[in-house]
């Protein structure tokens, strides 16, 4: 199975020395992997398991050069953002990619539409 990739625009400060130079905003292609919560016990009783944290692996970044054209960012920009670009995208994925509604979940939904009385 492939992994279903994603594209999210981020704006990115730059800047030296606690000064900022200004900003760059970057296109990111990316797969998301959504993590799994934590089971402190199962329904028989006997302990659970630990979840997974959420993960993100970056493809790729392109942004606009000095004349708009689109190109990938140089490796050292790719390496110095890459941390800041990973929280972003973790803590802003389910916003801007929402997941579709699961198949059972309309199912439960109409079995309880004449219930409304």
């Amino acid at each position: 199975m492939t992994d279903k990739t994603y594209d999210m625009a981020i704006t990115i400060m730059i800047g030296g020395c606690g000064s900022m130079q200004g900003e760059q905003e970057v296109k990111v292609k990316y797969t998301f992997s959504p993590g799994t919560p934590d089971v402190t016990y199962l329904k028989n009783g006997d302990p659970g398991y630990p979840g997974y944290p959420s993960e993100v692996e970056i493809l790729s970044m392109t942004a606009p050069d000095e004349i708009g054209v689109i190109a990938k960012v140089p490796w050292w920009f790719e390496a110095a953002a890459s941390e800041y670009v990973e929280d972003y995208i973790l803590e802003n994925h389910d916003a801007e990619n929402p997941e579709p509604e699961r198949e059972w979940e309309r199912d439960v939904e109409d079995m309880h539409k004449g219930d409304e009385t």
